[in-house]
């Protein structure tokens, strides 16, 4: 069988075409040929599968993965187990919005499907081990000799670090722009409040998407004057949750531990652990998870030695993580804050004192010319010697009380004078302050029956004795002991007690009267202070009064303090003097001014004979004195110590002239001229009128006569002169009656 076999063959062999073996020996040389270039090529494809340092991933058609380079593995910390496409969930990749990839979505599915090639395309990614990423890759369909698919192929590189490095330049360029910006925001702004809030409105959306500027205010508290958010919904929900569950001051963390360390806090990441602990309760942890909080910084607002307060920023929805760049930018944003702050604060006080000086200038004006009017009126009407002599001695009282009361307003001027220049002097011995208490209630005696006011007097008769100054004490207590009187209605009560405390003297003076406004509290005893220094206040005076008693209370080395439960609810004041001997100090000599030069003799002019003339001022003196004057020349007076008595005189009578004071206790001189040029001519509401008042600056006569003065006098003013006034708009009232 094996010879028949070959001998086939050999019939086959002898029946083949003319170079059939040349042929084949070609063919298979051809063959040999082939096999050595595909193993050339395929080794030169490993090593490029092996070396290259991009990511390489080729499928099949159906999309299954047939190779994965070790480039890949490298790149996605880990090797790929999915079988298809379609279930690639192990390769996480994200859409700038945050999407999740879809198996559809990749480039190397629309490679398969739509033949489409895709180049440079990035993506986010998140790792097998969790660590996140950004990649550029291009995908292409793999197609046979025949043009058939055979499958797809995609390649990417590992950008991270390249973004990263983009990033950080982006961000660095961003802060030291933004660190510019504020710098001259907050520079140009002088107002305290806009700073702050611009502080706030800088910070988000360029650094955070939410800050809050704390302040340290009276006493250590810490208060939150501004805040801002990306999300301007969000704000409100903050405030809320700010005020239902406020921080905690004990905390290790957060505004108050920043502030008291001046020291930055950092939180790379906010963990629900965190929150946990943060939370009082279950609702309070929720409305905390509700803020998506996702890193967090707090730094000090740092003057100097001084920490004005805080800056907190925080990210939230847009998944931001500070770092310690984020942190050095926020704290020099806060030296610039702090800074600003500081200056706005400044400014702000520097505004409010000259405020308080202007109105002090004004008050002492006021309260100068005052009592100068009645003496310096009823001088003028003494000295032309035709006063009745029932009268004169009515008339030297009120000179008398006049004079005393500015001697007392002047002795205040010199006394703050004395405490700037530090030359306010002590006669000091042996002081019995029981005596002094004494002293002092009987100098007030006749203002407290006159209101009908209750005094108890309660002292400890072992209280001893102090080494201090009687005179300066007694001018303590006189002070306090009038304010109680002032300030009391009638029918109240006061109460003084002298008690022994240790190793002080305690006196309290305690009232029932018209109280102080809490926010009050902390600068009643501050100079150029005062509750009411407005036209309309009931009480006169300079507000020196406490201030001069503070200070002389803390040269003898005591302490007062007031306490009130606010308006209408009583003061109480309480003074505590060591019982410990003082150094003797050198007395300081006081001189009184001399008396002014006397004016002319009185003239009385026609035209004021006859006339009808309402006088409207709250000071008794004034209306006296100007009525005696007023009837000497034939007048006919009508008196009002309100404005409100004024319209009310005027609807009983007509008047041709007005002489109105300004200043006056609940509506003053400005609203009754008001309501007045409101009335038909009928009803006085054309009656020429005078201003005759203690303000005296520019605008107060600017004002006056735009609202229908047609004269304004500054007190004290010279009988001649007034008289002068009167009689010609006496001639002017009678020029507008006739026509």
């Amino acid at each position: 069988m094996g010879s028949a076999t070959r001998s086939a063959e050999d019939d086959v062999s002898c029946h083949r075409p003319e170079g059939s073996e040349v042929q084949l020996e070609a063919l298979n040389r051809e063959i040999e040929r082939l096999r050595v270039l595909a193993s050339r090529e395929r080794g030169l494809v490993e090593a490029i599968l092996a070396h290259s340092p991009h990511g390489i991933i080729v499928s099949d058609p159906h999309g299954k993965l047939v190779l994965q380079n070790k480039a890949a593995e490298r790149i996605w910390a880990g090797s790929a187990t999915a079988n298809d496409i379609a279930s690639w969930g192990t390769y996480r990749a994200f859409h700038a919005d945050g999407r999740p990839f879809e198996g559809s979505d990749w480039s190397m599915a629309r490679a398969l499907t739509a033949h489409t090639i895709t180049e440079g395309e990035e993506i986010q990614i998140q790792r097998f081990d969790g660590s996140h990423g950004v990649l550029l890759g291009s995908s292409a369909p793999i197609f046979g000799p025949d043009g058939a698919l055979t499958g797809a192929v995609s390649v990417f590189a590992d950008i991270t670090r390249l973004k990263k490095q983009e990033e950080e330049l982006r961000l660095s360029a961003a802060r030291r722009a933004f660190l510019v910006e504020a710098s001259a925001l907050l520079a140009s702004n002088l107002d305290y409040e806009s700073t702050l809030r611009t502080v706030a409105a800088l910070a988000v959306p360029t650094l955070s998407d939410w800050c809050a500027v704390d302040i340290v205010g009276t006493g250590g508290a810490i208060e939150r004057l501004a805040s801002a958010h990306a999300d301007a919904a969000q704000v409100a929900a903050a405030e809320k949750l700010e005020k239902s569950y406020p921080p905690n001051p004990s905390s290790s963390l957060g505004v108050h531990a920043v502030v008291k360390s001046g020291t930055s806090q950092l939180v790379l990441e906010v963990t629900d652990s965190m929150l946990a602990a943060a939370a009082n309760d279950a609702a309070h942890l929720e409305a905390l998870r509700a803020l998506r909080l996702r890193s967090a910084m707090v730094v000090p607002l740092r003057c100097g030695n001084e920490v004005l307060g805080a800056i907190s920023l925080a990210s939230a929805r847009s998944g931001r993580t500070f770092d310690a760049k984020d942190l050095a930018v926020a704290e020099q944003l806060a030296n610039v804050a702090a800074l600003a702050i500081q200056n706005a604060r400044s400014y702000r006080d520097a505004v409010r004192a000259n405020q308080s000086k202007d109105e002090f200038l004004a008050t002492v004006s006021h309260e100068l010319r005052t009592p100068l009017s009645a003496i310096l009126g009823y001088a003028r009407i003494i000295r032309s010697g035709n006063i009745d002599p029932n009268k004169l001695d009515r008339a030297l009282e009120t000179i008398e009380r006049n004079a005393l009361t500015q001697v007392r307003l002047i002795e205040d001027l010199l006394d703050v004078s004395r405490i700037v220049s530090g030359k306010l002097r002590l006669d000091v011995q042996t002081v019995d302050l029981p005596s002094v208490v004494d002293a002092a209630l009987e100098s007030v005696e006749h203002a407290f029956r006159s209101k009908e006011i209750q005094v108890v007097r309660v002292v400890d008769p072992q209280a001893g004795t102090i080494r201090g100054d009687a005179e300066r004490l007694q001018q303590v207590i006189w002070n306090l002991l009038s304010n109680a009187a002032k300030f009391t209605p009638k029918g109240g009560k006061v109460r003084v007690v002298v008690e022994r405390v240790n190793s002080e003297i305690e006196l309290t003076a305690s009232d029932t009267g018209q109280g102080i406004p809490k926010e009050l509290l902390g600068t009643i005893f501050e100079r150029f202070q005062q509750a009411d220094s407005s036209r309309v206040r009931v009480h006169g005076g300079l507000g020196l009064g406490l201030a001069i008693a503070r200070h002389i209370v803390e040269l003898h080395g005591g302490t007062i303090r007031a306490h009130s439960e606010g308006p209408g609810r009583g003061a109480t004041f309480v003074v505590r003097l060591p019982v410990a001997p003082l150094r003797q100090p050198a007395k300081s000599p006081f001189r009184h001014p001399s008396a002014a030069e006397l004016g002319p003799q009185l003239e009385r002019p026609k035209e004021l004979q006859g006339l009808t003339v309402l006088i409207v001022d709250d000071e008794a003196d004034t209306r006296e004195m100007l009525c005696e004057l007023l009837e000497q020349c034939g007048s006919s007076v009508l008196l009002a110590a309100s404005a409100k008595e004024g319209l009310a005189a005027l609807d009983r009578a007509s008047p041709r002239v007005i002489v109105c004071d300004i200043g006056m206790p609940d509506t003053d001189g400005y609203w009754f001229i008001e309501e007045v040029r409101k009335r038909s001519p009928d009803r006085g509401g054309r009656t020429v009128a005078v201003a005759l008042t203690a303000y005296a600056a520019p605008e107060d006569r600017r004002r006056a006569l735009r609202l229908g003065y047609q004269m304004h006098l500054s007190k004290p003013v010279e009988p001649a002169e007034f008289l002068a006034v009167l009689a010609n708009l006496a001639q002017l009232a009678l020029t507008m009656t006739e026509s």
